[in-house]
């Protein structure tokens, strides 16, 4: 048969999991798509023409076939659907809020992870995407159909244009066969039609145009042409065919909106379109039976298409809903009216979230229409947004009558730009007459009068008296004038040096601009710079209360101006080590990143290239230094730039002229007082061996952790051994970041006879401390260096000891290594005490113990404790550290706490480490949590296959879990085929994450069975339970469950 032949066409076409059916409307592709959906595991078919726009569409198709299974979805995902789908068509409660982004990547990998996290949520491992049209492949829906992976997820669409599937890079096969078109239409009308004759197909096909839907339609009214149907529909009703025909200046399909708004208004609710043959129901739209039909009734309808044009525009302008603005601006353009064009790109313009996009729609807009006061204001806010603030106040002066509001923003904007004359003069107006205006209008106005009241005539505490006023009328104002007035006076509060107080307002006005669109937050100056340092760095501040910081964080996504992220970025960096913030830093990183590329501005172009040169993306940070250069307004700003161009060029290993290293030294001399990045400059000449370094240069550089270093390599290259000493010495509260910027200079500016031992105890620190920053590239380039010099390295220097445990093989070595090391750091006069569950150890004299005062006490799994007479080396604490850690895992080989066929650690410790987490714990430590995880069908493995196999599909699964986790997580074989995986300082919320992400990499590596091998999953966490032991039962009891609804489970609180 046509159609099983064609199926198995197709199935047989899909390359690399995707595949394009192209055909014109009416040649079966939907039919085709859904026997696919018989042959495909796990497929879901999708309508993908809406009017939802296609990711909505998409979004809302597979969230309704399930709501509770929607529900599980994580908030992150629920902000990027609700984007595309109004909050008011889903059925369940959610406490978020759209999440608006202005960059179109950011937008786009939100957009990724989202759809790939319903997909996973709902076992879809295949899309059929019904209509893909060009109308439809916008930018996101090209980027998410381009990324999403094409192992596991299959994609078949079908599209009128074979243009679709180029730009996607589809495979394409045709519905029909181009060459034998209509020999295809035949066969699929006679299968269709088994009563019709061979000659009567031939009839058909010709009448149809080959469309299934015409053909249908001629058969059930026994027609000649279509023509001859129109006009039988005409004749019949004509109020019903000008409802109609008003629908033609559309596309084919047309949404209910549009169907519900003809029907009202022009057939008067006497009639449903769907009286009609000519139109057919596609859940959850409608169309016209075919192009052909749809252009048919139009040249019979005679309607004036200005006319109809106009007249959907005004209807569609009642309904006062923002997604249609963009559409009632083109219809009103079509229509050929100006003014009503003019009005309709204003408010397109409040749905555009690119700045440049929206200036030009604005700048159109006055164009059209030079008297629209509403666009002028928009394009100002705009202007200032971008520092603009001539051009912000040349748009303003030209509102013929400005309203109060317009005048207070005139004031901002003559002190912004030092016109203190014209600042005092209508400063002063406003101020005398505030009195005479409601006070509605007073947190709008005073916002922007702040700068004029705190700077200009330097009167913060008339900003407080203001607030006290207002607060106390219980005045209902707009919400965003409101939190720019608190944040204002919380600015007037810090120059009054009252930081508590200020704080409190900042927060407070956080908390009030949060889920207010970020266009309009960016386009004035609501949230500044001076409330997060305060915020910060501030005394007596929120960073002292991890609950309150943790509680901010989440709401800091909704606001932003440039000052704000900018330091955020900067001040965070130090904090990416605390795993319980580690996830919100990240998600700041990235929208920080989204919010400076859209402000246009050197310095946070700098910032962020600065950022991504050191995690080493190269690819991140040469387009943000691009933006930077041509954004350079100053001599030093030019010359910032270069200098990280070459910092960026000799990292990725590229050739630097020395001539022009000498040129830029010689211009940055010039300007060294005067901003120059000495921090950089020095790092670039200490990579090329530049000798010698200007002394000026040096006197310079910050007064930093890195600038001291960096001072040290510069005297002599030989102070590497102390540069790396000083940064371990820093390292439990320096930035990672910055460790791995000196790491990198070093490693550039060695000599021959560098001692390699040192290079390379300093590679393995860094790389260990920078994977707990998740920086692919940072950390690749670590365990490069690493591997490079770890041939050479020698036992010999004093700090590599941690890298050699594994050649101690018996407790009579371990306590030969620990002497060796104890007296080079106290000499001869130390009593040390090792002690775990398993080891005790003494090492050295213990009479010392008791004479001594000195004392050193470190670890808590290895407890260490050594009493000394005298101090060698003052690096002593910080060693003993890395000897506590270093001795974990040399106890589980010398104790028998490590499981000999997996290599994993065996349940002894696994019941120790409970034990001392728990207590911890109690102790005011931090959460942990657990994963108990059991094979899926072992046991069919070992009776199919022998023990043999099974134990080698052990080893490869605890090769996987161990690689999957986190360096401070830690796998033990809990007893078979059942595993335990301990979370240090992680929440239920973060324990659910890691199951999850957990599973699906188990479940998508293939074993030496030829297949994966799948794991229950169950989790607990100590915030549920009492004890140790109903940590361990919760998460077994969450297992059994998992494992008897279905296995590759999960099963969390």
């Amino acid at each position: 048969m046509w159609y099983d032949e064609k199926l198995s066409q197709v199935l047989g076409s899909i390359i690399r999991n995707r595949l394009g059916v192209w055909g014109q409307h009416g040649s079966g592709k939907t039919f085709l798509l859904k026997g696919l959906r018989r042959r495909l595991e796990r497929s879901f078919y999708i309508h993908i023409h809406s009017f939802r726009m296609p990711l909505g569409e998409l979004y809302w198709s597979i969230l309704s076939s399930n709501w509770d299974q929607a529900t599980r979805l994580d908030e992150k995902s629920w902000s990027t659907f609700l984007r595309y789908i109004s909050a008011d068509e889903v059925p369940v409660s959610l406490a978020v809020k759209p999440n608006y982004l202005v960059d179109t990547q950011a937008i786009n990998r939100d957009i990724l992870l989202s759809t790939l996290t319903l997909l996973e949520e709902f076992r879809i491992k295949a899309l059929l995407l019904d209509q893909l049209d060009p109308t439809e492949l916008d930018d996101s829906v090209k980027y998410v159909l381009r990324e999403l992976p094409k192992e596991g997820i299959i994609i078949v669409a079908t599209s009128t244009s074979t243009d679709v599937f180029k730009e996607l890079g589809y495979p394409v096969v045709p519905m029909r066969d181009p060459e034998h078109e209509r020999e295809d239409a035949l066969q699929q009308f006679i299968e269709v039609w088994n009563d019709l004759s061979y000659s009567d197909a031939q009839k058909l096909v010709e009448m149809s145009r080959g469309n299934l839907f015409n053909a249908q339609l001629l058969k059930e009214q026994h027609a000649e042409s279509l023509q001859q149907i129109v006009a039988m529909e005409k004749e019949k009703n004509p109020k019903l065919f000008s409802a109609l025909a008003h629908l033609c200046a559309g596309d084919l399909w047309f949404s209910p909106l549009s169907k519900r708004i003809v029907e009202e208004i022009i057939l008067e609710s006497e009639y449903s379109l769907l009286d009609s043959p000519l139109i057919i129901e596609e859940e959850p739209q409608y169309r016209f039976l075919s192009p052909e039909v749809k252009d048919t009734v139009w040249q019979m309808s005679g309607l004036d298409k200005n006319h109809v044009h106009v007249w959907w525009a005004k209807e569609l302008s009642k309904l006062n809903m923002p997604t249609y603005w963009t559409r009632i601006a083109h219809l009103f353009a079509n229509g050929k009216e100006k003014r009503s064009e003019a009005f309709a790109l204003l408010m397109a313009s409040r749905k555009e979230y690119s700045y440049p996009q929206a200036a030009f729609i604005l700048e159109k807009a006055l164009e059209l229409f030079p008297e629209l006061n509403g666009a002028k204001r928009k394009l100002a806010n705009i202007y200032y947004s971008q520092g603009k603030y001539k051009e912000a106040l040349s748009i303003l002066e030209q509102i013929k009558s400005p309203t109060l509001f317009d005048q207070a923003y005139k004031v901002r904007l003559y002190v912004l730009l030092g016109m203190d004359e014209e600042a005092r003069k209508l400063g002063d107006f406003l101020l005398n007459h505030i009195e005479n205006v409601s006070s509605f209008y007073w947190p709008g106005m005073l916002s922007d009068l702040a700068p004029y009241i705190i700077d200009t005539i330097n009167e913060p505490r008339k900003m407080y008296d203001y607030y006290v006023r207002l607060a106390s009328s219980h005045v209902r104002v707009p919400i965003l004038h409101w939190g720019a007035f608190l944040n204002a006076v919380g600015v007037s509060l810090e120059y009054s040096l009252k930081y508590e107080d200020a704080v409190e307002l900042y927060q407070e006005s956080i908390k009030v601009l949060q889920g207010t669109p970020r266009l309009e937050i960016f386009a004035r100056p609501v949230i500044n710079e001076v409330a997060i340092k305060t915020i910060l760095s501030g005394t007596k501040t929120i960073l002292e209360s991890k609950e309150s910081l943790e509680n901010l964080i989440p709401t800091l996504s909704s606001v932003g101006q440039q000052g704000f992220w900018q330091t955020l970025l900067t001040s965070l960096q130090e904090f990416m080590s605390r795993g319980t913030l580690q996830k919100y830093i990240r998600e700041l990183e990235e929208t920080t990143r989204v919010l400076l590329s859209s402000t246009y501005r050197h310095s946070g172009y700098m910032t962020l290239a600065e950022h991504y040169i050191s995690v080493l993306d190269f690819n991140l940070a040469e387009w943000f230094l691009i933006l930077a250069s041509k954004n350079a307004t100053l001599e030093v700003e030019e010359l910032n730039t270069k200098i990280l161009w070459t910092y960026l060029r000799l990292l990725e290993g590229r050739e630097v002229e020395k001539g022009d290293i000498a040129s830029l030294l010689s211009r940055c001399m010039e300007h060294v007082d005067e901003g120059i990045d000495t921090a950089a400059l020095v790092s670039v000449l200490l990579m090329v061996h530049w000798n010698p370094i200007p002394t000026q240069l040096l006197g310079q550089l910050p007064s930093t952790p890195l600038g001291e270093s960096l001072k040290m390599l510069a005297i002599s290259p030989d102070n590497c051994s102390n540069a790396f000493r000083y940064m371990l010495r820093l390292w439990r509260r320096w930035e990672r970041l910055s460790m791995s910027n000196l790491g990198i200079v070093i490693f550039k500016s060695v000599c021959e006879n560098t001692d390699k031992t040192m290079l390379k105890t300093m590679a393995d620190w860094i790389l260990q401390e920078v994977r707990a920053l998740d920086y692919p590239q940072l950390t690749s380039f670590w365990q490069k260096t690493y591997q490079s010099i770890a041939a050479v390295s020698q036992w010999s220097s004093l700090l590599s000891w941690h890298l050699n445990l594994q050649e101690i093989t018996n407790v009579q070595q371990l306590a030969g290594a620990l002497s060796y090391i104890f007296q080079s750091y106290f000499g001869h006069d130390y009593f040390a005490k090792i002690e775990s569950g398993t080891l005790n150890l003494e090492v050295g004299d213990h009479r010392i113990a008791k004479r001594s005062q000195n004392f050193i006490e470190k670890g808590s799994v290895i407890h260490i404790r050594v009493w000394y007479s005298t101090l060698n080396d003052p690096l002593a604490p910080q060693v003993l550290d890395l000897l506590s850690y270093s001795l974990e895992e040399l106890n589980t080989k010398l104790f028998g706490m490590q499981d000999s066929l997996t290599g994993l650690f065996n349940r002894t410790y696994g019941n120790q480490r409970l034990t001392e987490e728990w207590e911890l714990y109690l102790r005011g430590g931090p959460q942990f949590s657990i994963l108990f995880l059991d094979l899926d069908g072992f046991k069919q493995v070992n009776d199919s296959f022998g023990h043999e196999m099974g134990d080698k599909v052990l080893m490869e699964f605890s090769k996987l879990l161990r690689s999957s986790l986190r360096a401070t997580d830690v796998a033990i074989r809990w007893g078979g085929d059942e595993f335990l995986v301990i979370l240090p300082d992680t929440d239920e919320e973060e324990a659910a994450t890691i199951s999850r992400r957990l599973s699906n990499q188990i479940s998508s590596c293939i074993t030496s069975l030829g297949k994966p091998v799948t794991a229950s999953i169950g989790a607990s966490s100590v915030s549920e339970v009492n004890s140790v032991e109903q940590l361990v039962d919760l998460a077994d009891q969450r297992t059994y469950l998992a494992k008897t609804r279905k296995k590759n489970h999960i099963m969390e609180q």
